[in-house]
C-alpha cells in the first residue's frame, strides 16, 4: 500500500519536471493529507493511508450520468434543451441556468481598484464532467473534449511553470496550439474573488499566479472550472456525509438525507448519489472514506442511444470515445475525447457528431454525449465504526409550486407553502440563515479552508 497519496489516476506528470519532481509529489501529497487527517468531530471518517483497523477495506464505486441533472429538472428531463442551456460558458457575475431565479458566481475584483477584473468564466456543467464542444465552420459539431480533473491538481502543476505550460502545449485541440499564449495562463494583476462555494470566503491571487479560469483552459477544457467542481468538494461531501442525520427521528434517504444534512445539492445527481452511498456504509456500523489516489473519474459511455445519421447502429464505438488521460488499468478516465473515426461516411462524406443521432435527436451539443457518460468515485469501508450521535437537521426538501421536479432546501422547522410567491419568499429569508450557518460548519472543519459543497446563493 502506498505511503502518500499520489496523483488522481495515478498521472506520471510530476516524473516529467526536470527540477520538481520531488516538491511536486510532495506538494500534492500535503495537499490531500491536509483534507483527509482524522477529526473527532467526523469519527466515522478515516484517512486512507492510516487505516483505524485492520483489515482489507471493501470498495464501492458510487456512479451517476455527466449531463447536469439541475438542468434537466428544470427541464422536464428534455435532455436536449438542458444541453443547450450549459453548453456555452459562462461570465463570473452573470446568471447560471443551474440555479433559478438569481446569479450563483461573482465577478473578479482588481485589488487595487476595485474594479471588475473582465474575462473570467467557468463551465455550468456541476456533475464534476466538463466538455467543449468542436465546430466546424458550418456550425457542425466535430469533436468534443472531456475533462473531470481537478484544479487543485493543476494549482500543484503550476509550480513547475515549464511542465504546466507544455501540458497545455499538449492538451489543447489543434486548432488553438498556434494561437496559445503562455502568458494569458496567469493573473496580470492582483485580484479577489470570493468563492460561491465557499460561503463567499474570500480568495486572493497576485499577480503572476495561476489562473484557473484562463481562456486556454476555458476554450480546450484542460481541467474543471465549476466552483463546486473541486476535489475539495468531494472530500468534504464525504466527511459530512459520514455523520449520522436525523435526531430524534432517523434521516436515511433522499432528498430528506441531503437537505437535512446540507452537505450537497439536492437537485444533482452526483452529491445525492456519493452522499447516500458513503452515509449507508455508516449507518451499517463501518468507517468509510475516499481511495487513494482520490479522484473523480469518467467510468464508461453507453454507446446505445447512439446511431449513424440514417438510423444505423454504430460499430466500433471504442474508437468514437477515446480516453486520453487515464490510469494504466483504464478505470480512472479523466480526459476523453468524442470524434467520428475517419473513414466513416454517410452519403459519400465523412460522418461528424453533429451528424449522428443521441436517443433519436441530431447531436447539437456536447452535453448529449455527457448524458451517455457515467461518472464514478471508488470509496472504502471497513467495520467497527464507533457509535456517534446523530445530527439534528437543518434542512427539508421543498419541491418548487411552478417546477416541481426542482427542491429548494429550506430550514428544518419551516414548512412548504403552498403558493409560489409565498414559496419564493420563505426561499429567500431562509438563503442569509442557511449561508451563516454553513460558514460555521466551515471553520469547524477541523481548522482548515475546507470547501463545503453546496449551494450558496447570492
Amino acid at each position: 500500500m502506498s505511503t502518500t497519496f499520489m496523483p488522481p489516476a495515478n498521472l506520471k506528470d510530476f516524473d516529467r519536471s526536470a527540477t520538481h519532481k520531488e516538491d511536486l509529489y510532495q506538494a500534492w501529497h500535503r495537499r490531500i493529507q491536509k483534507n483527509v487527517a482524522f477529526d473527532p468531530g467526523q469519527p466515522a471518517f478515516f484517512d486512507p493511508l492510516h487505516p483505524p483497523v485492520a483489515g482489507i477495506p471493501s470498495e464501492a464505486a458510487p456512479s451517476w450520468t455527466g449531463l447536469p441533472g439541475v438542468v434537466l429538472r428544470l427541464n422536464q428531463e428534455n435532455i436536449v434543451q438542458a444541453a443547450q442551456l450549459v453548453e456555452a460558458p459562462i461570465d463570473m457575475g452573470s446568471p447560471d441556468p443551474g440555479v433559478p431565479h438569481r446569479t450563483y458566481t461573482p465577478s473578479f475584483y482588481d485589488e487595487q481598484t476595485g474594479a471588475v477584473f473582465p474575462g473570467q468564466q467557468y463551465r455550468s456543467q456541476d456533475e464534476y464532467l466538463e466538455w467543449v464542444s468542436i465546430k466546424d465552420t458550418d456550425g457542425v459539431i466535430t469533436e468534443v473534449l472531456f475533462t473531470c480533473e481537478g484544479p487543485e491538481y493543476w494549482d500543484i502543476l503550476a509550480q513547475d511553470r515549464d511542465l504546466l505550460n507544455t501540458l497545455y502545449q499538449e492538451l489543447l485541440p489543434d486548432h488553438l496550439k498556434s494561437q496559445f499564449q503562455v502568458g494569458d495562463l496567469y493573473f496580470p494583476r492582483a485580484v479577489r474573488w470570493a468563492n460561491p462555494n465557499a460561503s463567499g470566503q474570500v480568495q486572493h491571487f497576485k499577480a503572476g499566479n495561476y489562473n484557473p479560469y484562463n481562456k486556454w483552459n476555458i476554450a480546450g477544457a484542460i481541467h474543471l472550472t465549476h466552483p463546486a467542481n473541486t476535489l475539495d468538494a468531494e472530500i468534504a461531501l464525504a466527511r459530512f456525509a459520514s455523520l449520522l442525520y436525523g435526531n430524534p427521528t432517523p434521516v436515511t434517504s433522499d432528498p430528506d438525507l441531503i437537505s437535512c444534512a446540507r452537505y450537497g445539492e439536492v437537485n444533482r445527481d452526483s452529491d445525492p448519489t456519493i452522499g447516500s452511498g458513503v452515509n449507508a456504509q455508516v449507518v451499517a456500523g463501518n468507517f468509510v472514506s475516499l481511495r487513494n489516489p482520490i479522484g473523480l473519474y469518467m467510468k464508461s459511455i453507453d454507446s446505445s442511444p447512439f446511431t449513424l445519421p440514417n438510423g444505423d447502429p454504430i460499430a466500433n464505438f471504442d474508437q468514437y470515445f477515446v480516453p486520453t488521460r487515464q490510469s494504466e488499468d483504464g478505470q480512472m478516465i479523466v480526459r476523453a475525447r468524442f470524434k467520428v473515426p475517419d473513414g466513416v461516411t454517410s452519403n459519400g462524406k465523412q460522418v461528424r457528431v453533429g451528424d449522428l443521432l443521441a436517443n433519436g435527436a441530431q447531436v447539437v451539443t456536447g452535453g448529449q454525449i455527457a448524458n451517455a457518460i457515467t461518472m464514478q468515485v471508488f470509496a472504502l469501508a471497513l467495520p467497527g465504526a464507533p457509535t456517534q450521535q446523530r445530527v439534528a437537521c437543518l434542512g427539508r426538501p421543498c419541491p418548487d409550486p411552478t417546477t416541481p421536479e426542482y427542491i429548494e432546501v429550506i430550514s428544518f422547522n419551516q414548512s412548504c407553502p403552498a403558493t409560489h410567491q409565498a414559496f419564493r419568499t420563505l426561499v429567500a429569508e431562509k438563503r442569509v440563515e442557511t449561508t451563516a450557518l454553513a460558514a460555521v460548519l466551515i471553520q469547524k472543519s477541523s481548522g482548515k479552508h475546507t470547501t463545503f459543497r453546496v449551494h450558496f446563493p447570492s
